[in-house]
């Protein structure tokens, strides 16, 4: 929800820039979102929205017929964001993805036989073996 909500905005702030608006948005949202498939669900229903506001929008301006129209007209023309958007979605999810794979793992220390053990009077008792 977090990307979904990152590409949205940003694309709705970068709108003045043609291509690299929606790129930097996908960018974004693809690095929020950690993962290509979460990015690449995560484009659609900004899409999708965009679609339906300008489609809605301009069908309101103007009269029915030649409204529908002009509405579907611009909003196939706002779908021309959808590829970079697309595309920086891609690229987004997948440097997180190489961002979480060049991670190292976390050390996992061998068990250890120097746990805490109660003696018969129920006071702790600590040996001193190196778990080295």
């Amino acid at each position: 929800m977090s990307a979904m909500n990152w590409m949205g905005g940003l694309a709705l702030l970068l709108f003045w820039l043609p291509v690299a608006g929606p790129l930097i948005a996908g960018l974004v949202g693809g690095w929020k979102a950690g993962s290509v498939g979460r990015a690449f669900a995560a484009v659609f229903l900004p899409a999708v929205l965009l679609f339906i506001m300008t489609f809605a929008g301009v069908t309101y301006l103007t009269d029915a017929f030649w409204g529908f129209l002009a509405g579907a007209g611009a909003a196939v023309i706002s779908l021309f964001n959808l590829g970079p958007l697309l595309l920086g979605a891609l690229g987004g999810g997948l440097a997180a993805e190489l961002r979480e794979w060049r991670r190292p793992a976390a050390v996992n220390l061998p068990p250890s036989d120097d746990v805490e053990k109660l003696t018969d009077d129920g006071k702790e008792k600590r040996s001193n073996v190196d778990i080295w």
